[in-house]
């Protein structure tokens, strides 16, 4: 049930920025390097206006797990 929720709200957000003018792609690639390595590639939900990253969560509470994975993938997005 949660999967299908959080496709929902992903359709939902894309109609939302397409109506607000932003520019955004949806399960945007993005290359992740380390100490000018590549070591992978990982998708976001949005990229908005080639600066924001944004990640979805369908979950009842937001926990320090989801801070670090965001604090760990902006400190790997070359």
């Amino acid at each position: 049930m949660i999967k299908q929720e959080y496709r929902v709200y992903q359709r939902c957000l894309a109609i939302e920025m397409i109506q607000q003018w932003l520019e955004c792609s949806r399960e945007h690639e993005m290359k992740l390097s380390y100490k000018g390595e590549h070591v992978g590639i990982r998708k976001v939900d949005f990229f908005v206006e080639g600066k924001v990253m944004v990640e979805l969560k369908a979950v009842v509470q937001l926990e320090d797990v989801h801070l670090a994975q965001a604090i760990l993938f902006r400190g790997l997005w070359s």
